[in-house]
């Protein structure tokens, strides 16, 4: 009996393969490390494609920036002064210093000759509203150089149109996770050689251009090939729910790409037994895991929401829920400050 159906499919597998082609995996990115792709799937093959880039020449200080803010904001008014046509993009880490990088080079404006400040500042980030994002694709008036103050978000998301030279200063605001401490949160570090890459590139899209690394060549050098992967760097308890839900039980031994620390699955693990997502034997648990597993939110969440509908309140912990789960639904823009100060300030006394 064992027998047939071992024959049984055996030929319904040929049959498949005559029916159907391969199935092919392409998995494509700007700055990705190849190699330990490569290995992780057998020796898969590897195809390296030169984009259509100009020559860009990378420059660098000759000692290392005490305040790189600074730095950036010279070294925007040198180019500005002395360079040739062509718009200028810094990268810098968040909103609060695309902020004031831009109302310090409004400043500086006044103080040069009218014919001298025609230099037009344009910001760019993840929470700043659409309509004002699509100011970066618009061309500067004519006589006028126009700076895009942006995150990584123009690193390899978006192509920006003019730009001649890219300011880096070699920091980039990146989320941490310290599995002792069970908290998450954004910390300022070092770029990677691949990020520095990608954004000195961003200067010769359309012809050559400049890079001004606020940083020196020996400094380069130190820096990491590419970006430390999130997995080793975020909460695992969602990752950790979904294996279990494709029935792999053991977690501590998985073949992961990017091995995780040890610490940090067994957080999880703790977090996912506390919730009651798991049972006494590190099963998924019927039917809170399972529920758990099928909403694509952190587990946290999740179990909030499962237990909202107990307490008939599920319509104000949706609310609550989709609050927590984006990193701001509010703009606050700086010149807007003092009257959402003096707002709360009367809040506070009524």
């Amino acid at each position: 009996m064992r027998m047939e159906k071992g024959a049984e499919c055996t030929t319904l597998l040929k049959q498949c393969q005559r029916k159907f082609p391969p199935l092919k995996l392409i998995i494509m990115s700007a700055s990705l490390d190849a190699r330990l792709f490569s290995e992780y799937f057998g020796g898969a093959r590897a195809v390296h494609v030169e984009g259509r880039q100009h020559h860009v020449d990378v420059f660098y200080t000759l000692h290392a920036e005490t305040d790189y803010v600074d730095a950036a904001l010279i070294t925007i008014f040198q180019i500005h002064l002395e360079e040739g046509p062509g718009d200028i993009l810094v990268f810098l880490t968040g909103q609060e210093e695309i902020e004031g990088v831009e109302r310090l080079v409004q400043e500086q404006l006044q103080k040069l000759p009218e014919e001298r400040q025609k230099l037009l500042t344009v910001p760019i980030f993840s929470s700043l509203p659409s309509e004002k994002q699509m100011r970066v694709f618009m061309p500067a008036p004519a006589g006028y150089r126009k700076v895009i103050l942006a995150t990584n978000i123009a690193e390899t998301s978006v192509t920006i149109p003019g730009i001649k030279f890219v300011i880096d200063p070699g920091f980039v605001k990146a989320r941490s996770y310290d599995p002792v401490k069970g908290m998450e949160s954004l910390i300022i570090i070092p770029t990677s050689k691949a990020q520095a890459l990608q954004r000195s590139g961003r200067a010769g899209r359309e012809g050559p251009g400049k890079c001004f690394r606020l940083y020196p060549e020996h400094e380069f050098e130190k820096l990491e090939d590419s970006t430390k992967p999130e997995i080793k760097r975020c909460n695992l308890s969602n990752v950790i729910l979904q294996l279990k839900a494709l029935g792999i039980d053991d977690i501590i031994g998985f073949d992961f790409l990017e091995k995780p620390s040890r610490a940090a699955i067994q957080k999880s693990l703790e977090q996912l037994f506390l919730l009651g997502a798991l049972t006494d034997d590190c099963k998924l648990s019927d039917p809170v895991g399972h529920q758990m597993a099928r909403l694509p939110l952190d587990p946290i969440y999740s179990k909030a929401l499962i237990l909202a509908s107990q307490f008939n309140c599920l319509e104000e912990m949706l609310i609550a829920v989709s609050m927590l789960s984006v990193e701001s639904i509010f703009y606050n823009p700086r010149e807007k400050s003092a009257e959402v100060h003096a707002y709360q300030l009367l809040l506070i006394c009524f």
